[in-house]
């Protein structure tokens, strides 16, 4: 837009600047919004037992890797 190859729009402007919002960005979406969980991820993960934590993780890994693939 600077060089003038590009036409100014201010709508493109807008739209790139909540792009993260929009889910053009995944990653950064989604690691804003663990950042938002990252206080009661602490809280759950120091009150549970040790054998409830793998369970947690097992349960984890299943949706996160094997469920994409069903």
């Amino acid at each position: 837009m600077v060089f003038g190859t590009i036409d100014f729009d201010l709508w493109r402007i807008v739209g790139k600047l909540f792009a993260t919002f929009r889910g053009e960005y995944w990653f950064i979406s989604n690691y804003f919004a663990l950042s938002l969980f990252i206080p009661i991820l602490n809280k759950i993960i120091h009150t549970i037992s040790q054998k409830e934590f793998q369970h947690f993780l097992f349960s984890l890994t299943v949706v996160g890797v094997v469920w994409p693939f069903l």
